[in-house]
């Protein structure tokens, strides 16, 4: 289900260590964690801001199929 309150497409925007990441900002306010039927990412955002940041635990090199 897309998430009403961000009406944007797309998923991961970086490359990351997902679960070394995870473990490492999970926990932080800042982070909000987003679950999906078939994967999982972190998304940074601030409401007074206009932009955000997501990481997936899906490698954005894998949806792109490019091999690293």
């Amino acid at each position: 289900m897309p998430d009403p309150n961000r009406p944007e497409r797309g998923d991961a925007d970086f490359n990351t260590d997902y679960k070394k990441f995870k473990d490492k900002y999970g926990k932080d306010p800042r982070f909000e964690l987003v679950k999906r039927e078939s994967f999982e990412m972190l998304r940074l955002s601030n409401p007074n801001l206009d932009v955000m940041a997501c990481f997936s635990n899906i490698p954005k090199s894998k949806g792109l199929d490019i091999e690293l």
